[in-house]
């Protein structure tokens, strides 16, 4: 019986040959892409969530609206931040094949 080596010394392709060292030092290649996008994403919710305080401040000042109706107002605003990615992630889900019925 053959002996198993458990260490990982580099890429592998479908043959079982090892790949350059181009392929090697790379351990993903979009990383940095991703990175990037994550980053700018983070931005602009932070842009976005800071000129809608700025918004409901001024709503509230124009209008004389009471601070508890701007709470309600703004926690739906954080409600829907967490409840809209749960239905694509749902579908994606359906579609995939990981959640079951």
């Amino acid at each position: 019986m053959k002996k198993m080596d458990n260490t990982a010394t580099g890429s592998w392709t479908l043959d079982n040959k090892p790949t350059s060292s181009a392929v090697k030092n790379s351990c993903h290649p979009n990383l940095k892409m991703f990175l990037a996008a994550l980053s700018f994403a983070y931005f602009a919710k932070a842009l976005s969530g800071s000129y809608m305080k700025s918004t409901i401040t001024q709503l509230e000042r124009r209008f004389d609206i009471s601070s508890y109706l701007i709470g309600i107002i703004d926690g739906s605003f954080e409600v829907e931040t967490v409840t809209v990615p749960l239905m694509p992630g749902w579908v994606v889900g359906q579609l995939a094949g990981w959640a079951t019925s």
